[in-house]
């Protein structure tokens, strides 16, 4: 799982930014911002992901913090 998710991050935010740009242009003026917003969920939902499966880790890294 964490292997899909270390992929599937970067490609998604890669995809979130060339469908915002592509959805910005003057020919898609009109409709709707499907695709960017369904990828930007999808991300989303990735990156909550990837958070949970490391929880120990961040708990960890902001418990550290404390004593700068």
């Amino acid at each position: 799982m964490r292997k899909i998710i270390g992929i599937a991050m970067p490609i998604l935010l890669i995809l979130v930014v060339v469908t915002g740009i592509a959805e910005s242009q003057d020919f898609h003026a009109g409709r709707s911002p499907v695709a960017h917003i369904f990828i930007a969920v999808l991300f989303i939902v990735a990156m909550c992901v990837h958070a949970w499966l490391n929880r120990k880790a961040l708990i960890k890294y902001f418990k550290g913090m404390d004593r700068c």
